[in-house]
Parts: structure tokens; C-alpha cells; sequence
């Protein structure tokens, strides 16, 4: 409620934290003297949802930790080295799988962007480490949402 508010036409929003959106981002209301004028209603839901799966290697979960990449962008293999030229364009988010074989990755969701997601299994063969990689791409994320079923098998 305020009080002493001038007549007219105002533009309601609400305050949001970065990781919310709201539906609708804003409404339009006419303040008349003497009258209560409701703004509506807003959905506030997180902007955050994941992506989850499971990581297999011949059916088993990998329990040594798998990483995975998560972004709009193409996901290049070996995964790219972290610097201010690499953090310029699309965002990457990562995470490691668990000892049980799964994953949970939090990504900003969009109703029009797709994501690309890529794995790195690292392992030895003799003394010498191996990077293998799997890709997914398509992926949707709805904010407040998991994506689940997101596997990647070896």
C-alpha cells in the first residue's frame, strides 16, 4: 500500500535476484485518487534449472568422476582451457559426476536456447592418461526444472 501517491499510469515490476524471472516481466496499472488498483499477479520462478544423468562404463557407473560441460556454444574436444579470451562468449557450466555414476549440472534456462553437453572420462591405459569424450546436444532447460535422462555411456 502507499499513500500519497500521485494519479496516473505506472509500470509495475518486480525485484528480482539474477538467478529468478518472473511471468510477466511487468504490468501496467492507472493509480486513481480515492481507488485500490491491484498490479496482478506474478509468477517469480527460479532462472536456474539442471541437467542430470548418469555417467556408464559397460553398463557400471564410473566411480573414479567423470567432468561435464555444459553450454550454447560448441563444446570443443579437449575441453577448453579457462582464461578471459575463453570466458568472452557463451557460458560454460561444469560439473563432476558423482562415485555413483550421477551428475547434476545448474544452467540458466531460456524458452529458446538449447544446450550442448559434453563429457571427459579420463582414464589410463598403461602409464599413459586418455581424455574420452561423449556429446549430447538439444538439450532444453526449463528454470526450476531438471532435464533429466541427460547419459552418457562408455
Amino acid at each position: 500500500m502507499l499513500i500519497n501517491l500521485t494519479t496516473g499510469t505506472y509500470t509495475i515490476q518486480p525485484a528480482l535476484d539474477t538467478k529468478e524471472v518472473a511471468a510477466p516481466t511487468s504490468n501496467s496499472v492507472v493509480v486513481t485518487a480515492g481507488f485500490t488498483t491491484s498490479a496482478g499477479t506474478f509468477t517469480v520462478v527460479g532462472a536456474l534449472g539442471s541437467v542430470s544423468g548418469r555417467v556408464t562404463l559397460s553398463g557400471n557407473p564410473i566411480q573414479s568422476g567423470v567432468l561435464v560441460v555444459i553450454s550454447t556454444t560448441v563444446i570443443s574436444v579437449p575441453p577448453p582451457a579457462l582464461s578471459s579470451a575463453s570466458l568472452t562468449t557463451s557460458a560454460y557450466y561444469a560439473n563432476s559426476s558423482k562415485e555413483d555414476g550421477t551428475y547434476s549440472v545448474d544452467v540458466r534456462s531460456s524458452t529458446s536456447t538449447v544446450y550442448n553437453a559434453a563429457a571427459f572420462y579420463v582414464y589410463l591405459n598403461n602409464q599413459t592418461p586418455v581424455i574420452s569424450s561423449r556429446t549430447l546436444s538439444g538439450i532444453t532447460v526449463t528454470g526450476g526444472n531438471a532435464t533429466t535422462g541427460q547419459n552418457f555411456a562408455w
